[in-house]
């Protein structure tokens, strides 16, 4: 069932992000992917692959979970699920303002995908595919 839920989570967070990049189109005249990173993999796939689901667990489980649970208690659901994409967003400087925007808006779906399913291995998985597919995408 839990992989089953993966299909839709892609679906929208490659929505929200391709949704940026046509955003970047209509109001820069460029599609330009801002988060365009350069690097060279000298791993095998499947450690790439292993990293990025390390990343995925440890990220949502802090931005998803923990600091929605820990500030919803004082500042109110809503702000708290804000306050913690606009962080996560922000944790993504190095890859310019542009892509910070974009990765805010990923933070909101992938919060809203947590809310829908309860599931941090759906939203872990979810991040893991969408960061390996990016890297892979981007030129390695």
């Amino acid at each position: 069932r839990t992989m089953l839920k993966l299909i839709p989570s892609l679906l929208i967070i490659w929505g929200i992000y391709f949704a940026g990049i046509l955003m970047l189109l209509l109001f820069t005249g460029t599609a330009e992917d801002p988060a365009i990173i350069t690097l060279e993999l000298h791993a095998p796939l499947w450690t790439l692959a292993l990293m990025m689901l390390g990343i995925g667990y440890c990220e949502e489980f802090f931005f998803r979970i923990y600091m929605v649970e820990t500030m919803g208690t004082v500042l109110g659901r809503k702000a708290a699920i804000i306050i913690s994409a606009v962080l996560f967003a922000m944790g993504h400087l190095y890859q310019g303002f542009l892509a910070v925007l974009i990765i805010f808006f990923i933070a909101l779906g992938f919060q809203w995908i947590y809310c829908r399913y309860k599931s941090i291995h759906v939203n872990a998985v979810t991040h893991a595919i969408f960061d390996v597919i990016s890297v892979l995408l981007k030129g390695c």
